[in-house]
């Protein structure tokens, strides 16, 4: 596999960025929710710490994904007979989940910077705690989306697109 992306897959450097990002997230999701419910204020600071640390590598591999795919990159051309529709919504799917880690983050990262300064319980966490909340659930249904879009070109329309993210081998043209 190359470092860059062909006309029919993604290169080695797109394959891991993605999925690192796709492997932490499955992490931190659960990661939050357990955070989330915990009253042991021991456990939560370190479940915190932990949450924080990939969240934010998390943020930086989405930065340098956009990066990425505007300066060094081209992705590969839709699957040949991929519908004008299909197309657009896969298209804006990426880039929903682009965003979404992006207000993940940066609400995240504005709820650190509020507990460092000793404000937590303050007025002003209400805003970017209910912004990760609200993109933690749209996280998940854009991620719900995605894997099921996936399994149904992977198992149903049997396209081989697994094997354009990394998973298996592409079919000989």
């Amino acid at each position: 596999m190359a470092l860059k992306s062909s006309k029919t897959c993604y290169g080695r450097m797109a394959v891991l960025m993605h999925w690192f990002v796709a492997i932490a997230i499955l992490v931190l999701i659960p990661l939050g929710f357990r955070m989330s419910a915990t009253t042991d204020m021991v456990l939560k600071a370190g479940l915190l710490k932990a949450h924080a640390a990939i969240g934010l590598m998390v943020f930086a591999i989405t930065i340098a994904r956009i990066v990425w795919w505007w300066f060094a990159d081209r992705k590969p051309e839709d699957l040949p007979g991929t519908p004008k529709l299909q197309s657009r919504v896969a298209h804006l799917t990426h880039t929903a989940l682009n965003l979404i880690i992006l207000v993940m983050a940066i609400s995240g990262i504005r709820m650190m910077v509020l507990i460092n300064n000793g404000l937590g319980g303050s007025d002003q966490m209400f805003g970017p705690m209910k912004a990760h909340g609200v993109a933690a659930f749209l996280l998940i249904m854009m991620l719900t989306f995605h894997v099921a879009a996936a399994l149904y070109h992977q198992f149903i329309l049997k396209d081989k697109l697994f094997a354009r993210i990394g998973i298996g081998r592409m079919p000989a043209v």
